[in-house]
């Protein structure tokens, strides 16, 4: 086997949870080519060291930077996203991005934002959903002014974290609008509200999609958001005061 199967070897070990299995085709890749981002990727699914993990997606992100280096300076509408061979680096710098926003810490978070901001700029199409990301980060890091940009550019999604995104911003800039365009989200995903007005961030949604206007989808939006919604004064009690009683999640 070639280091590109024991990387697909690893994969499907994954997959039928076989972590032992995983790890052992893993480090086998990287026997072979020091260069097989997804082996890294690979160790970091498996390990159970929060530290190891990040190592691990650290080593994957700063080869993929070395291997496309010409592209990232300028990089063309769609097309990055469009050669199969970068998708390693960008679900290296996804899941690098997550794993610095998760510490908590500011100064890692300003880089898991950019890094988000990146990977946006890469792929204009945000195949991997960077922006729902960017517009629960940027308002927590009050960095409003990009996370507009972001919501105009993709204001025609009528998806749920848009929505809600606007209207967290009527809510900060005071905007009569608010409690109209608040409802509107409410409408399009009633079950949002109960868990932002939590004081716990619910956990992350497990699996790679889920439906629209379902309670998965409002889990994982108010994963993302959580923080800037309490963030940023009034929002969570302007939250309750439009929340029917038939949208609270039991």
């Amino acid at each position: 086997m070639d280091a590109a199967q024991h990387v697909d070897a690893a994969w499907e070990a994954i997959e039928d949870e076989n972590d032992a299995l995983a790890t052992t085709h893993a480090r086998r890749a990287l026997t072979l080519s020091r260069y097989e981002i997804d082996a890294y990727l690979v160790l970091a699914h498996v390990t159970a060291t929060p530290a190891e993990r990040h190592a691990f997606l650290r080593e994957a992100v700063r080869l993929g930077r070395k291997e496309w280096a010409d592209c990232f300076r300028s990089p063309r509408d769609t097309t990055f996203w469009l050669s199969l061979p970068t998708r390693p680096y960008m679900r290296a710098a996804h899941a690098l991005a997550v794993d610095l926003w998760d510490t908590g810490l500011s100064e890692q978070r300003l880089e898991a934002a950019e890094l988000a901001q990146h990977l946006l700029r890469l792929n204009p199409n945000d195949n991997q959903g960077m922006r729902f990301l960017l517009l629960g980060w940027l308002p927590a890091l009050d960095r409003w002014a990009p996370a507009a940009r972001i919501a105009k550019r993709y204001s025609k999604d009528g998806r749920t974290e848009t929505t809600y995104w606007h209207a967290l911003h009527l809510i900060r800039s005071s905007d009569p609008r608010a409690e109209d365009v608040l409802r509107k989200a409410v409408d399009l995903n009633p079950h949002v509200p109960a868990l932002l007005t939590r004081k716990r961030k619910p956990a992350m949604t497990e699996g790679d999609s889920v439906a629209f206007r379902s309670p998965e989808e409002a889990q994982a939006y108010a994963h993302m958001a959580h923080d800037a919604w309490w963030a940023t004064p009034g929002a969570i009690a302007r939250v309750k005061t439009v929340t029917p009683d038939s949208a609270r999640l039991r």
